[in-house]
């Protein structure tokens, strides 16, 4: 049975985006893969096409709904089953807030992440950080040893295909050395 990944797509959502289906390409040799766009987790349509805003009206509008969406889904979809969460933008920080041990998480991915507030469930799960040098919220995490600083990017830099690629390489690099371990 192949190892269980879950993916949270940023506030934009939409599987179609070219830059998603960079990650399930690249990932889906090696992973069984669920994936949640947030926009459908909270209910949510967009009323802006500026990130500021939509970020602002989906914490203010489906925040919630999303949540409690993410978690009745997982505790379905995982069946008890060790867990790697992958989350883009807002979608990090759904998973950072909502990921629980009940979830068995076997490790955290999170890119471009906002407001990452501490939280005691994540305990001794790994976690991995990704962000742009540009990215305002990279400063907030400057001192964990799981980060990695694009350099000449911004909060969008996991839209980038080369990232991306580079992204998926390191989570299987060290996803299968934890497997095989």
């Amino acid at each position: 049975m192949s190892q269980r990944l879950v993916l949270v797509s940023d506030v934009s959502g939409n599987r179609k985006d070219k830059w998603i289906t960079t990650y399930l390409a690249a990932l889906h040799p090696y992973f069984e893969i669920t994936y949640y766009d947030l926009q459908e987790l909270g209910k949510f349509r967009l009323s802006s096409q500026d990130l500021v805003s939509m970020r602002s009206d989906f914490l203010d509008n489906a925040w919630s709904h999303a949540q409690q969406a993410f978690i009745q889904a997982e505790k379905q979809n995982s069946a008890g089953q060790d867990t790697v969460y992958m989350g883009f933008g807002l979608g990090s920080q759904l998973v950072w807030e909502t990921v629980a041990p009940e979830l068995n998480p076997k490790s955290l991915w999170l890119v471009s992440s906002t407001e990452l507030a501490p939280v005691d469930h994540v305990g001794e799960v790994p976690a991995y950080f990704y962000y742009g040098e540009r990215d305002e919220c990279s400063k907030l995490k400057s001192q964990d040893k799981n980060l990695s600083i694009i350099p000449r990017f911004g909060s969008s830099m996991y839209m980038d295909d080369h990232i991306a690629q580079c992204i998926c390489s390191h989570l299987i690099e060290v996803e299968h050395s934890l497997r095989s371990a």
